[in-house]
């Protein structure tokens, strides 16, 4: 995903709210409208805050260095606590810094794309990527009964993330003793501070670590915390847990599972399944059959 369709599905949910909470009418004489319309190039195609995010995932938002998540099915398996940790090191630090930059930009032309990211714009950016997370895809499906891949009229995206349930964290986003760090004017009132999206030559964002020790001063870690809904789950002594792991190579998932008599790995499968694009034209085929792949 580009930076630039980033900055697109996160500037949607101000836009989104803001008309929730605004009831003027911001256009009190009609106006003429240029015959060229201007193609917005924003996630999934759609206009809600549902339909922009709802066909991404965690990684299209956060292209981290390396991630673990830890899945715990609660007993009555209804539901499970998320927590994953990200570590985005290096240049892909750099990229994180420069999309929050522009997202700013398409809010307000005079705060952003200016080269400097501030606490303000950190703490905007943080609050929205965890309202469109909860309508990403979670990547994982779980079917109770004999052993399958799916097939017609089976929905293995039975899983989703709980309303109001995700909670995004970071650190280092503003290293607190980068060389080049400055002052700014908060648009909520707060201390504001800045530092520029891309460092120096040197990268010292923390003076207190000598250049010798080799340590990725900029670096950033992410931290998701949130609750997965299971749907239509009744039967724990026979199920399939299915996971989309594309573009998740740096990434390790753990799950526990309740206490289950008799409770046992029987056959894992690993292999590229049907294709399955957002558009009606580009999914189909035929679904692999069970321990035809790599396991």
């Amino acid at each position: 995903m580009t930076k630039a369709a980033l900055v697109s599905a996160l500037t949607l949910l101000v836009v989104l709210s803001t008309v929730a909470a605004s009831c003027m009418p911001l256009v009190s004489e009609p106006v003429q409208l240029d015959e060229e319309p201007l193609r917005m190039e924003q996630l999934g195609g759609g206009g809600s805050l549902e339909d922009q995010c709802g066909s991404i995932t965690f990684e299209n938002l956060f292209e981290y260095t390396r991630a673990t998540f830890q899945i715990d099915v609660a007993n009555d398996w209804g539901s499970a606590d998320v927590h994953a940790i990200a570590w985005v090191n290096e240049t892909l630090a750099d990229d994180l810094r420069v999309a929050m930059d522009e997202f700013m930009a398409e809010l307000d032309p005079n705060n952003g794309d200016d080269g400097w990211v501030s606490t303000d714009e950190r703490e905007v950016f943080r609050a929205l990527a965890s309202e469109c997370i909860e309508y990403t895809l979670t990547r994982i499906g779980i079917r109770d009964g004999p052993p399958h891949r799916g097939g017609v009229g089976v929905d293995w995206k039975n899983t989703t993330w709980e309303e109001d349930g995700v909670v995004i964290e970071e650190f280092n986003i503003i290293p607190p003793r980068h060389s080049q760090i400055r002052d700014c004017t908060s648009a909520f009132g707060n201390d504001c501070e800045e530092v520029p999206i891309i460092p120096d030559e040197n990268r010292d964002c923390d003076t207190d670590i000598p250049a010798s020790q080799g340590v990725d001063e900029c670096r950033v870690k992410l931290w998701l915390n949130a609750t997965m809904v299971i749907s239509g789950f009744t039967d724990s002594s026979n199920f399939t847990l299915a996971l989309n792991a594309s573009n998740m190579s740096g990434a390790t998932l753990d799950f526990t599972f309740p206490v289950t008599q008799d409770l046992r790995l029987d056959l894992w499968d690993e292999c590229e399944g049907r294709v399955v694009g957002l558009d009606e034209d580009t999914s189909g085929g035929q679904a692999p059959l069970r321990g035809s792949c790599i396991g």
